[in-house]
């Protein structure tokens, strides 16, 4: 996406229909090693397959049924 692009993408745009974003179910466990650190992954096998994964530090996550 070109920046004239973006600077004419609404302000509140369609994730899908104007930035190409594909909305997919992820899933949260914890790591098997007592520590606090969660791991997120693809509910399909396909994408998990496409090596699709999230490394993230623990101030990145925000719960959004609480903040919104």
């Amino acid at each position: 996406m070109t920046r004239e692009d973006w600077e004419s993408v609404a302000t509140e745009p369609d994730n899908k229909l104007d930035l190409g974003y594909q909305l997919s179910e992820w899933e949260q466990f914890e790591a098997l090693d007592d520590t606090d650190q969660l791991i997120f992954l693809p509910s399909s096998e396909a994408q998990l397959e496409d090596a699709a994964f999230v490394v993230a530090a623990d101030d990145s996550i925000v719960d959004l049924n609480s903040q919104c």
